[in-house]
């Protein structure tokens, strides 16, 4: 073969080689395009879920402080109820006292030192206790 011969030889093998070899890089930026594809799915995978444990964490502080208010509300409804049945016993008492007096007051017989002992009976707070 003669030198021009030889020179046309390698430079068609260098230019068939160079065809391969973006052939080759082709297939391979295909490659890394797809796992850099998923590399990014991943992540935003992973933020999701991420984001996804803060709402949860937050859901389950929220409901915790509303559990504990409805407990404190409970027990605040139970003493209002306790004390109302308290202050309606006393009311009850009240006027039962308010009726025995108003009746001493009235009996034709009643004199003024009959009502005075009826009322000193009744004690400091004037109501037998």
């Amino acid at each position: 073969m003669t030198g021009v011969e030889l020179a046309t030889l390698a430079s068609g093998l260098l230019g068939g080689l160079g065809g391969v070899g973006a052939l080759l890089t082709a297939v391979f930026g295909r490659r890394r395009q797809r796992a850099e594809a998923q590399k990014t799915e991943a992540e935003a995978g992973r933020s999701k879920a991420e984001e996804a444990q803060i709402i949860t964490g937050t859901a389950v502080s929220l409901v915790n402080e509303l559990e504990e208010a409805v407990r404190d509300a409970r027990t605040e409804a139970k003493q209002a109820r306790e004390e109302m049945r308290a202050v309606q016993a006393e009311a009850h008492e009240l006027a039962r006292e308010l009726h025995k007096l108003r009746l001493a007051i009235m009996r034709p017989d009643a004199s003024v030192e009959s009502l005075r002992l009826l009322v000193s009976g009744t004690g400091s707070n004037g109501r037998g206790h």
